[in-house]
């Protein structure tokens, strides 16, 4: 709706982009109000968008990010955006891009790796 409101104010060569970019920014917004991030039901999800479900520790993993660094792994792996798409996305340098997503892979990679595996 908002970008329907708005398509008089699309300037630029990319509509998906544009379109995408107001669903990040809202996206965004909802999540700063809401402090926390809850789980989507089975019944809210669109069939036709086939993402991978994550085990439930990498979903632990991926909420203890901040919305930031989540934003940036979810358009960059689930969405198969590359680093300047999303920097276009969400209005940031590339750099920036490319160290927060390095942080929140070290981040995922702690939380998720195993320390404590019975040898065989």
């Amino acid at each position: 709706m908002r970008a329907f409101a708005h398509l008089g104010d699309y300037r630029g060569p990319s509509f998906r982009a544009w379109v995408t970019r107001i669903a990040v920014n809202r996206s965004l917004d909802h999540l700063r109000r809401a402090r926390r991030l809850t789980p989507i039901s089975e019944e809210t999800v669109d069939p036709s968008v086939r993402m991978p479900a994550p085990d439930a520790a990498l979903d632990r993993a991926l909420r203890d990010l901040s919305a930031d660094k989540r934003a940036i792994v979810v358009l960059r792996f689930w969405l198969g955006y590359s680093p300047p798409e999303v920097a276009d996305l969400l209005g940031l340098p590339l750099g920036t891009v490319h160290s927060r997503l390095s942080r929140a892979l070290n981040q995922l990679r702690e939380d998720l790796e195993v320390t404590d595996v019975e040898r065989a």
